[in-house]
C-alpha cells in the first residue's frame, strides 16, 4: 500500500573478491507495519545492490 511508513533501521554492503568477478551485497534492515524485516541485494554495482535491497524489503512487508 502507497503512503505506508517505511524506516531503514541500518545498512550492511559487502563486496567480496576484486576485479571484474566481484559482487557486491546489501543488506538493508527496515521497521515498518510488519516489524523488523531485511531486504537484501546482489549486484556487481553497489548502488544497484542497494535499490534491489530496498525493493526487496518493501516487497517483504507488502508494499508494493
Amino acid at each position: 500500500q502507497v503512503g505506508q511508513p517505511l524506516r531503514d533501521a541500518g545498512t550492511l554492503r559487502v563486496v567480496p573478491g576484486a576485479g571484474a568477478d566481484a559482487v557486491a551485497v546489501c543488506y538493508v534492515e527496515t521497521t515498518g507495519p510488519d516489524g523488523v524485516l531485511w531486504g537484501v541485494g546482489e549486484d556487481p554495482s553497489i548502488l544497484n545492490a542497494s535499490y534491489k535491497a530496498v525493493l526487496s524489503a518493501v516487497n517483504r512487508h507488502g508494499l508494493s
